[in-house]
């Protein structure tokens, strides 16, 4: 029931009195419930607590670059001269020996970068010929083999007399998976080679989960 309000000198009813008891009683139960069930979980509200701090601390966003790799080529093997490129098939690119930087989440072995971390990945790369006319390809597979017959071309780009090249594309991976960079001569086209001058570059960058 509703407690009425009083004024000075009236007398309060019993009911009143009971009614307002009861409802202290009541309040009183269970705010010494609410104390137990907070006092048994404190550890846990603790955790709670210091996860949300944590996560306020971070960067907004996925934290994309967290996982970054970069190699380019030594730039010191006699004339600069690198790899032969020809046929249409396609030859993985191993000019990738040296890091930029410190790698993470990712490596590379004999041109072949490695994915440590699930997710999407921005993957690019360019290379520097010698010379010559041929119409020259390349691209970016999602493998590990010495050709790069058969297999699927993300970012493949192709030109006549093209000094430097370049290609990219987005790719999802699962940890453990690799990447390569293949490049070829099509329409039958003279060979020609890779120029070494820190200008072939392979680059994996995490985007995110």
């Amino acid at each position: 029931m509703a407690i009425p309000h009083v004024v000075a000198g009236e007398v309060a009813r019993a009911a009143e009195q009971n009614a307002l008891i009861d409802l202290v009683n009541a309040n009183t139960n269970e705010l010494a419930d609410h104390e137990t069930r907070i006092t048994s979980n404190t550890s846990a509200i603790t955790s709670q607590g210091n996860r949300i701090t944590t996560l306020e601390g971070k960067p907004v966003g996925t934290n994309a670059g967290a996982y970054f790799g970069q190699w380019t080529d030594n730039n010191a093997q006699g004339n600069g001269t690198g790899q032969t490129i020809s046929g249409s098939d396609g030859v993985k690119i191993t000019e990738f020996v040296s890091a930029v930087g410190t790698p993470t989440g990712c490596s590379i072995s004999g041109g072949t970068v490695t994915i440590n971390q699930a997710g999407l990945w921005l993957v690019t790369v360019s290379l520097q010929y010698t010379a010559g006319s041929s119409v020259r390809a390349l691209w970016l597979s999602q493998s590990n083999a010495a050709s790069g017959a058969g297999l699927a071309k993300f970012g493949s780009v192709a030109g006549p007399s093209m000094d430097v090249q370049s290609a990219s594309a987005f790719m999802r991976f699962t940890a453990g998976q690799q990447v390569s960079a293949y490049a070829a001569i099509w329409q039958s086209g003279s060979p020609l080679n890779i120029w070494r001058a820190r200008s072939n570059t392979i680059t994996v960058a995490w985007l995110g989960p």
